[in-house]
């Protein structure tokens, strides 16, 4: 040990005579310096320096092999002494110097003293800086610095020493210390959530692993760079990260930021760049763990020059997809270019050999920041985007269920037709049936069409077609779905030797479809197919009464419906559209709220004979006979579906029942005839043109209990949720078309077998109902004069003509009152639907709608439907068998205000209805419930 410490003491000496004697004259290497108003100090400028006994003056920071001491350059591979002499005066206060991180190792003296506190004068070969805190005895301060380089390319001090008071010293390390860490672990977080949004993508989008990647390499760069934060926190668990590792982040950081460019803009991003990149990191990467120290110095120098071309790629890649109008490029090209001209600042200072603080860190940091907010930009947007898909995806799921229910019972409801008159060993009426089974051949064209019209291979073949032949098979078709309902089929033809250029199957499909509309949507008033002539062409339409389309364009599209409650597949007017477009035509709508034409022109055929006068052949539909010669003494059943086929089937099916059966396609009709007397049952269809079946059965269960009135769902519709709503709604059966006939005559029979033993109580039930739902004014009085029960024409009279009773019959501990029938007032109930009834009437004849008159009045609310304009709730008031059991009634008294405001020379009946309105609801607001 002896030795040791003799050996230790001769170098010492040794060495601090070789490092005075060089330049004990610090003449030209001093600086002034103030604490007072400076209270930290850069140590730059001209230093002394000494090399093998010679010495010579250099710039700090700087790399020696740039210096010549004696006309001779110094060799990368040596030790240099650096000297400086700092003038600051006498101070009281602490002083502290911080020393740079090495490139290899080198040792301090200050004031001709080692800063080791035993005296001893090691090698540092830590990386971070080091700080030192020292008392100065002079007014001056000294300081030594031996530099020993063997691994870098060149020795010297990159970065020049720091000297301040203490506590600025500490305060500003710790403000350093405090910004580089808040750097990182921005990058941190940001490497976690791209990495994190990876990992739940399942892999989908690969561009933000790869920007996780720069954010992480960048973050470890920084933070062993500067202050090195990440050292200080290692330290304690023996982990001292080697420059290898910082260097191999810049590999890293610039392959993860063009893989990220070149998966952004791949159009723009030429593969074999990015390819050559990969090549030039992974042949880094293995450097850095094989190479020697001093080898591997060169070697970074070269990857840095290939990394500030590489960079200067990206920029030109972006800036060539903001030339292109890529989707954020313009603020990614910003972004770039800061980050550009930060590491090219780095990278030359670096050859340089000068320390001029890393640039890069902070650049990468608002590049990053500004590129995550493009990121979230751009994952906000494809949030909304799958949002507005999933909402599309879900509307067509709804679509699909919506259109396999339709297309079921536009194909069951002629199958029930069909069974039912076939069921039978004799059958009547053969034309019927193969009418239907005509109805349904063209039905499975439609969906046979739908395919091809998707593939593109719908084909025609052209033929003369008599066009007055065509038109009357059409009406024949027709003919028995008009039974029942006050509807006319006309045909106009301008010349019965009109003939067109055409596929006579798909003309008659096209004609099948737009008739079918047209009586599907027309509730009364006549159709008319025509045809006559265009110019060289022929013009074939359909015109209606009905309500018209509003919208005509949405109409071609495919699953569109004119009402929700509508049946149909959705598919006539495109399918029709599409086998037009094949025979070099188009569909033209002209709509208004008085009726629809549609029509099509195609090419002349040849005349078969003179051209004649226009005919007009109306053939009317059967027509129901009065309500009051249908309402027979005893019990009946009612049938109320639209179409009349279906109707004359389940007539011919029900036979064996004896009982009289009545057929009702209008709904206000139907409802009437069960107010006046209640039918031992009812079998209701669901898919109604104006009105949904259980809006129907909703409405009938509100007044009638199933026991008085019994109904009997028949519908195509075979969903369980339209069974579970039927049967929620108060449905006592549901069955699906077609029926089987013995099947159907069972539930019949299974619904009247229930009533027998429960008619007395159902028919007082019905007289009560009747009695309730009579004009007449009645009520029941106790003998405390105070009201038991009365209808609604009953409660007002007691209010308004208490003493004008007829006569009182005695119940009891009760009394009847009955008022005169004579010129009773309307119910309110109906008064309430007549007067708005009467007000749309006066409304409608100066060219408004209904919903014209909805939106003025600024009381009713009006939405698309589909592309309709309809306000539904409005359309409930028109009808007495809709009206809700508690109306709004300040909602219809304030429309009828506003057109007899805009009316006033049309409406004085209209005003004596209102002032009825008013008075009842002033006296009783009860009155118009039900």
């Amino acid at each position: 040990m002896l030795t040791k410490a003799i050996s230790f003491a001769i170098l010492l000496v040794l060495w601090l005579h070789s490092s005075l004697a060089v330049a004990d004259d610090l003449s030209q290497c001093t600086i002034d310096w103030t604490p007072a108003t400076t209270p930290v100090v850069e140590l730059d400028g001209t230093w002394c320096i000494s090399h093998q006994g010679q010495a010579a003056l250099a710039e700090v920071p700087g790399l020696w092999h740039r210096e010549q001491i004696d006309g001779q350059t110094i060799p990368g591979v040596s030790v240099v002494v650096y000297r400086l002499r700092i003038v600051h005066g006498f101070l009281d206060e602490a002083l502290s110097i911080r020393l740079p991180r090495p490139y290899d190792r080198y040792r301090v003296m200050i004031n001709g003293r080692a800063i080791s506190p035993d005296g001893a004068i090691p090698y540092f070969e830590w990386r971070q800086p080091h700080y030192w805190q020292f008392n100065s005895a002079h007014n001056h301060t000294d300081l030594l610095i031996e530099v020993s380089n063997a691994r870098f390319v060149s020795g010297g001090l990159r970065e020049a020493p720091r000297l301040g008071l203490s506590n600025a010293m500490n305060q500003q390390r710790l403000q350093n210390l405090s910004i580089e860490a808040l750097q990182s672990c921005l990058l941190l977080l940001m490497a976690f959530i791209l990495f994190a949004q990876y990992a739940a993508m399942r892999r989908l989008y690969s561009a933000g692993i790869f920007f996780g990647i720069t954010c992480l390499g960048v973050a470890l760069f920084a933070g062993l760079g500067g202050e090195q934060w990440l050292s200080l926190v290692l330290a304690p668990l023996d982990l001292r990260p080697e420059l290898n590792l910082r260097w191999a982040m810049i590999a890293i950081s610039v392959l993860g930021l063009s893989e990220f460019t070149f998966r952004v803009y791949p159009r723009e991003f030429h593969k074999p760049i990015n390819t050559a990149w990969r090549v030039v990191t992974g042949v880094f990467l293995t450097a850095c763990v094989v190479l020697p120290p001093r080898w591997l110095a060169w070697t970074f120098w070269g990857m840095e020059f290939v990394a500030l071309l590489m960079s200067a790629y990206l920029v030109a890649t972006v800036i060539r997809a903001a030339w292109h109008r890529r989707e954020n490029a313009r603020a990614t090209a910003t972004l770039y270019g800061l980050l550009f001209l930060a590491v090219a600042h780095d990278i030359l200072t670096d050859f340089a050999g000068l320390y001029a603080g890393n640039l890069g860190p902070t650049a990468m940091v608002l590049c990053l920041v500004g590129q995550g907010l493009v990121l979230s930009r751009q994952n906000a947007q494809a949030h909304i985007q799958s949002l507005h898909l999933v909402e599309k995806l879900e509307r067509a799921e709804k679509i699909k269920d919506e259109f396999l229910a339709n297309t079921s019972h536009e194909l069951r409801t002629p199958l029930q037709t069909i069974i039912g008159l076939a069921s039978s060993a004799e059958i009547k009426k053969p034309k019927l049936i193969a009418d239907t089974a005509k109805r349904l051949a063209l039905l499975v064209d439609d969906l046979m069409d739908l395919t091809r019209m998707r593939h593109q291979q719908m084909q025609i073949s052209r033929d003369t077609v008599p066009v007055k032949a065509e038109l009357e098979t059409l009406q024949q078709l027709f003919l028995p779905l008009l039974n029942n309902r006050d509807l006319d089929l006309r045909i106009e033809l301008e010349s019965p030797s009109l003939s067109v250029q055409a596929d006579a199957r798909r003309l008659r499909q096209v004609l099948y479809n737009l008739l079918g509309n047209a009586v599907k949507y027309t509730a009364r008033g006549h159709i008319t197919l025509y045809a006559k002539r265009s110019g060289q062409r022929i013009r074939l339409g359909v015109r209606d009464t009905g309500p018209g389309i509003d919208g005509s364009h949405a109409a071609l599209n495919r699953y569109w419906q004119g009402t929700p409650s509508s049946d149909g597949a959705g598919l006539g007017l495109p399918i029709s559209q599409g086998i037009l477009e094949a025979h070099q035509s188009e569909l033209c709508i002209a709509s208004s709220h008085n009726g629809t034409d549609i029509y099509f022109e195609l090419a002349a055929g040849a005349l078969t004979s003179s051209d004649q006068a226009p005919t007009e052949s109306p053939i009317p539909a059967e027509t129901s006979p009065p309500i009051e010669a249908l309402c027979p003494s005893d019990n009946y059943l009612l049938i109320l579906d639209d179409d009349g086929a279906v109707l004359e089937s389940l007539s011919h099916m029900l036979q064996p029942l004896n009982l009289h059966i009545v057929r009702e396609s209008r709904v206000e009709h139907a409802m009437r005839r069960i107010n006046e007397r209640l039918p031992a049952l009812l079998i209701l269809d669901v898919m109604m043109p104006q009105i949904s079946g259980f809006e129907i059965l909703q409405t009938l269960r509100q007044q009638y209990d199933p026991t008085m009135l019994p109904i009997l769902v028949l519908t195509a519709r075979q969903g369980r949720d339209d069974q579970r709503r039927a049967l929620t709604l108060g449905a006592n059966d549901y069955a699906v078309k077609p029926c089987d006939p013995l099947e159907l005559l069972e539930r019949v029979r299974a619904q009247l077998r229930h009533q027998p033993s429960s008619q007395p109580a159902r028919t007082l039930a019905q007289l009560s109902a009747e009695i309730l739902n009579s004009p007449r004014p009645l009520a029941l009085i106790d003998n405390a004069q105070q009201l038991l029960d009365a209808n609604t024409a009953g409660r007002e009279a007691l209010l308004s003509q208490p003493d004008n009773v007829e006569f009182k019959l005695a119940l009891g501990h009760a009394e009847l009152w009955l008022w005169p029938a004579d010129n009773l007032p309307e119910e309110p109930r109906t008064l309430l639907v007549t007067s708005l009834q009467r007000a749309f009437s006066a409304w409608q004849e100066q060219g408004g709608n209904r919903t014209s008159l909805a939106e003025q009045s600024r009381q009713w609310r009006v939405q698309l439907d589909g592309s309709t304009a309809r306000a539904r709730t409005f359309d409930r008031y028109f009808s007495t068998a809709t009206l809700p059991k508690r109306p709004n009634v300040a909602k219809v008294i304030n429309p009828l205000r506003f057109v007899v405001s805009q009316l006033p020379q049309e409406s004085r009946e209209l005003q004596q209805c209102l002032l009825r309105l008013e008075r009842i609801q002033s006296n009783n607001r009860s009155a118009f419930n039900a």
